[in-house]
């Protein structure tokens, strides 16, 4: 039993239109490369500006929020060292309570709640002032 093999070869006119076709689909090919390698980092580079604002912002808010806090901790702490600057007892009285600057603790606590609602004032102020250098900023 013979098998007849037949083999097809391409004629010149068939081999020259596969090769042209072929190179046409690799020049497309590296075409699509070449522009996924310049979208690539340039969709890259809109993603991290993105996250860049969003960070600025957060960091804006938490400074803010760290400058209340700061100015409501020296407050506090400022009124703390006030109310325990007490003198010893004068002739046993433990109600007899004045400071070194001869105030009654009365008149301690008044000046503290003062200077509380001033330091509350100020804090506002600068958050407030914060806040709208930041809008300002990102506008």
């Amino acid at each position: 039993m013979i098998l007849v093999i037949c083999v097809r070869s391409l004629c010149c006119c068939c081999f020259k239109k596969k090769k042209k076709k072929e190179e046409e689909e690799e020049v497309q090919e590296r075409e699509m490369s070449t522009t996924n390698i310049v979208e690539s980092p340039t969709n890259k580079m809109d993603e991290h500006a993105e996250l860049l604002e969003q960070s600025a912002v957060k960091l804006s808010q938490l400074e803010a929020e760290n400058l209340i806090l700061q100015k409501e901790n020296s407050a506090l702490s400022s009124a703390s060292k006030k109310r325990c600057r007490w003198d010893p007892p004068l002739n046993g009285d433990p109600m007899n309570r004045t400071g070194s600057s001869g105030k009654t603790q009365q008149k301690l606590d008044e000046d503290d709640e003062d200077s509380d609602s001033d330091t509350d004032m100020k804090t506002r102020e600068a958050a407030a002032t914060n806040r709208s250098a930041m809008t300002a900023y990102m506008e």
